[in-house]
């Protein structure tokens, strides 16, 4: 019996790995884009509060620690509820499922640079 390299390659996942990808997709969209956001933020040197991850350190936080990081997650995870819908139609088609997965961490990014709230 002679065995073919390619075939584990070229057999399809089953259809709960597709949604489970989905869903690590929807919540990976929002964070990579707060993470983005806050990398720029913190570069730049002013309003570091103003920063989506680490930003609550910043601010007057009485305690910050592992609450805050949980929140800045659970935010992300509601945003990514509103990925999940974009992502959905796109489940078969993989190219086109990254070319949306791509331009919603571009939209959150602009979204978490829009709502920065200039604090004096």
């Amino acid at each position: 019996m002679r065995m073919n390299v390619f075939q584990p390659v070229s057999q399809r996942f089953p259809a709960w790995a597709d949604w489970t990808a989905l869903i690590f997709l929807a919540f990976a969209a929002p964070l990579i884009a707060a993470c983005i956001q806050s990398i720029c933020v913190i570069r730049g040197d002013h309003w570091i509060y103003q920063a989506v991850i680490g930003g609550a350190y910043f601010r007057h936080v009485e305690k910050p620690g592992l609450h805050t990081i949980f929140f800045s997650f659970g935010s992300c995870a509601i945003n990514g509820a509103f990925t999940l819908p974009a992502l959905a139609p796109f489940q078969k088609r993989t190219l086109c499922r990254w070319l949306v997965w791509l331009g919603a961490i571009a939209f959150w990014t602009l979204l978490y640079f829009t709502t920065a709230i200039e604090l004096k």
